[in-house]
């Protein structure tokens, strides 16, 4: 890394959130680990504030303002959070992307209608992996 790119990379603006690896929740087999705002995120949480769980970084953007409040969870490696997008308690979202300024308060998947049908889903798709890499 250049001295001019390491300069910018140090003026960058700090993470919103980080995932606190001591708080982790279990569905299934599925981890998935708590938020904790990073700064003030105006109208939305103020810095230290502790959000929902979800399962990767990729699940909510560092970008917008958008979040996942405590009681709220955001499950799978293809679902995303963004933009101004808010994922309230009760909310959980699986297998989609939520984004613009859209507020989430109940379930939401790409193609289940609730939390308990997501989970049975998420089983189906481990088990069908498991026998594929056991058949490979």
């Amino acid at each position: 890394m250049s001295s001019t790119q390491f300069a910018a990379s140090a003026k960058r603006e700090p993470a919103k959130y980080r995932m606190d690896p001591t708080d982790t929740i279990s569905i299934g087999s599925v981890v998935l680990t708590r938020i904790i705002a990073n700064t003030d995120i105006e109208g939305v949480v103020a810095k230290g504030e502790k959000g929902g769980y979800i399962q990767c970084f990729w699940n909510l953007s560092q970008n917008g303002t958008c979040w996942v409040h405590d009681g709220a969870f955001v499950i799978g490696e293809e679902a995303q959070v963004m933009n101004d997008a808010q994922i309230k308690k009760g909310g959980s979202v699986y297998g989609c992307v939520i984004s613009a300024d859209a507020v989430v308060d109940k379930p939401v998947t790409e193609s289940q209608p609730n939390l308990e049908q997501t989970l049975a889903y998420m089983a189906r798709k481990e088990s069908a992996a498991k026998a594929a890499r056991l058949t490979v």
